[in-house]
C-alpha cells in the first residue's frame, strides 16, 4: 500500500479509492468517505508517525514533541 501512494500520490490514490466507495455506497457519502480515506492514507503512509503524535497528545507534558512516560 505505502508503495502504490508514494507511486501514484496521495491524492490520486484517494481519488481512486473513494470513487470505488462511492460506486458502493453511493454518492451521498462523498464528504465522509473522502475525510476517512484521507486519514486512512495518512496511517498507511507512516503509522508510527501518527501513534508517536497520538500518545504525545495523551502523556503526562501533553503535546510538547515528545513522549513522556
Amino acid at each position: 500500500m505505502k508503495f502504490a501512494i508514494k507511486k501514484i500520490g496521495k491524492e490520486a490514490a484517494k481519488k481512486v479509492i473513494v470513487k470505488a466507495i462511492q460506486a458502493i455506497v453511493g454518492g451521498a457519502a462523498g464528504k465522509v468517505t473522502s475525510t476517512v480515506v484521507g486519514k486512512a492514507l495518512d496511517y498507511a503512509g507512516s503509522p508510527g508517525y501518527y501513534i508517536a503524535k497520538y500518545w504525545d497528545a495523551h502523556d503526562k507534558y501533553s503535546k510538547n514533541g515528545r513522549i513522556n512516560f
